[in-house]
């Protein structure tokens, strides 16, 4: 029995690192939870560190947000 915080390092330290589990999209869980952590240990502060992981994913997403705009806009032209 483990008790104490689900902090990544202590688990590592303890050998329960997969008692954390982040369903279905684990795999990109723990990409932008690594990812977090750069930020945080770059800036210091965890407020600035999720706005630099948002700003990060909202760049990496706006080619397909682009392309489905331009795709909604010539469906619209379409209609009557």
């Amino acid at each position: 029995m483990f008790l104490g915080p689900q902090a990544m390092k202590t688990l590592k330290d303890n050998n329960l690192e997969n008692i954390i589990n982040f369903g279905f999209f684990h795999g990109i869980g723990v990409v932008i939870l690594k990812a977090l952590h750069f930020f945080f240990s770059i800036f210091k502060n965890w407020g600035v560190s999720i706005i630099a992981i948002s700003t990060l994913i909202y760049f990496g997403l706006f080619p397909l947000t682009a392309k489905s705009t331009k795709s909604i806009k010539k469906m619209q032209e379409l209609q009557p």
